[in-house]
């Protein structure tokens, strides 16, 4: 949290415009001010209100998010230590100071998980699901978690999924363009300046998730404990669904990345439940594997990306 609030303004790429909307809000409770998602908003007031600093409204977020994503890696994984350095090392800790409002949405999210798969309690899902709404309208995507709860997963479904992508990829422009049309958005941008398609990068990550996809099959009868089997299906589900997504992001439009993040923690899940069908010795080996993999990965970011959402780091000037 001190790291996510203590951090320069000049750190992540949306952070100079999070804090000209703080500035923009004053410190009274105006509702015609209000243009952006009305939760963050009035967090924003309070802490200009109350306290007049824009790194306490940053200190105040980071604490929510991660005391979300800590609670429901606690209640939800195998190994909630394995599943935090998937988070760290998968990039998302970065990306959560970039991404600020949509962060705030996604450890809402990962709560309501925690009442839909632990608790099965639907009502209190969709409330904290309609609660990450108010920081980011696309968290509303996650209700369709509701539906996969109940789908079993098999063959079939993957070869659903795959045809929904295809559709998707086809068809996704049309019905952007339709809907900038009558609503005076302008989402069909994202599809004609998205990155070149066949990237190095891209087909890395497609190649890396379809790895995951492969050791996600292997182990799908070993998962032994039966009251588990249940959960891996939601979230291999969650998985197809980031991965469906990912390909139309790639292949179509580029916005669809940023709904798809809302579905990658079905990795953080998913891999200690996979590392459990392992010898013990094996997971150890693994898990030591993947945390070097992870530091050589975030040295590289360092030496030659030269920034990546918040590195290099840069804390702000309090004095």
């Amino acid at each position: 949290t001190l790291v996510f609030g203590l951090r320069a303004y000049s750190v992540g790429t949306d952070t100079k415009n999070y804090l000209l909307i703080f500035d923009s809000l004053g410190s009274d409770f105006i509702f015609e001010k209000m243009i952006y998602e009305k939760g963050f908003c009035i967090l924003s007031i309070f802490s200009r209100r109350y306290f007049g600093s824009f790194t306490v409204l940053l200190l105040i977020s980071g604490f929510i998010i991660y005391w979300n994503i800590i609670t429901s890696f606690c209640e939800l994984s195998q190994s909630p230590s394995i599943s935090m350095l998937c988070f760290f090392g998968l990039g998302a800790f970065a990306q959560s100071c970039n991404l600020l409002r949509q962060y705030l949405a996604l450890s809402f999210c990962l709560i309501a998980m925690l009442f839909l798969i632990k608790k099965n309690k639907n009502l209190l899902f969709i409330l904290y699901v309609l609660i990450a709404f108010l920081f980011h309208r696309s968290a509303i995507v996650f209700l369709i978690l509701l539906p996969l709860k109940y789908i079993k997963f098999n063959i079939r479904n993957i070869f659903l999924f795959l045809v929904g992508t295809a559709l998707a990829i086809v068809f996704l422009p049309y019905l952007l363009k339709f809907f900038d049309r009558i609503s005076g958005s302008h989402y069909y941008t994202y599809i004609t300046i998205r990155s070149e398609t066949l990237s190095l990068v891209n087909i890395g990550v497609i190649v890396i998730l379809s790895i995951v996809l492969f050791f996600i099959l292997k182990f799908r009868r070993q998962v032994n404990k039966e009251e588990s089997v249940k959960e891996y299906d939601i979230y291999v589900n969650m998985f197809l669904l980031f991965f469906c997504l990912i390909i139309v992001s790639i292949f179509s439009a580029e916005l669809v990345d940023r709904i798809a993040i809302y579905f990658l923690p079905a990795m953080y899940f998913l891999l200690p439940m996979i590392l459990q069908t392992f010898k013990d010795y094996k997971s150890k080996f693994f898990v030591y594997m993947l945390a070097i993999v992870f530091l050589i990965f975030s040295v590289y970011i360092l030496k030659f990306r030269g920034t990546y959402e918040i590195l290099p780091y840069d804390f702000v000037r309090l004095f």
